[in-house]
């Protein structure tokens, strides 16, 4: 390997790795994970899956984990979503042809529910919402990208300008890309 193929990963890139290793080994935990709120029960497979996060990450991390247990739940193969792809992006692929973004009633009111949230646990009913219709797409935002945003949403100093992102993600048009390859290893 030449020092150009070298490349570094963020800590929340080597988390979604640990959950794409988990959901390739058909890992129960992912489910428990799925179903987890932070409503103040510690359930040692979420705190297992997340060790790598420090105190303040964890949290924000296990919200991540939802969306991604439930987009990866039945689903053979692993994706990481496109670099940069964020949740207001998500949002934005839901729907028929025609239909998406904007123009999807009941993608807006996810975004509306999304912007609203003022708690952990609204933020996870609202993820869990989220993450049913996500189910419907074929190529999923980015996870880490999304474990970052939530990261920053529960930092009240930042919450405000994630919301403004994630608005401008939803309603800003972005050209399709292929994603590259599944790792199904």
């Amino acid at each position: 390997m030449t020092g150009s193929e070298i490349t570094t990963h963020t800590p929340a890139d080597r988390y979604i790795r640990h959950l794409a290793a988990a959901a390739h080994s058909a890992d129960p935990a992912l489910a428990r994970l799925r179903r987890w709120r932070p409503d103040g029960v510690v359930d040692v497979d979420v705190i297992r899956l997340t060790s790598a996060a420090d105190d303040e990450q964890w949290i924000a991390w296990a919200l991540a984990g939802k969306l991604f247990a439930s987009w990866h739940s039945g689903r053979a193969g692993t994706r990481y979503g496109r670099p940069g792809t964020g949740l207001g992006h998500g949002l934005r692929s839901l729907g028929a042809t025609g239909s998406r973004g904007p123009r999807n009633p009941g993608a807006v009111r996810l975004l509306d529910r999304l912007i609203a949230a003022g708690s952990d646990v609204a933020l996870a009913d609202t993820l869990d919402a989220i993450g049913r219709q996500l189910r419907t797409v074929d190529y999923p935002p980015h996870w880490a990208t999304i474990a970052t945003e939530i990261e920053a949403w529960r930092n009240p100093a930042t919450r405000t300008d994630i919301r403004v992102l994630w608005a401008r993600q939803f309603h800003t048009y972005q050209p399709a890309a292929v994603e590259p390859a599944a790792d199904e290893s």
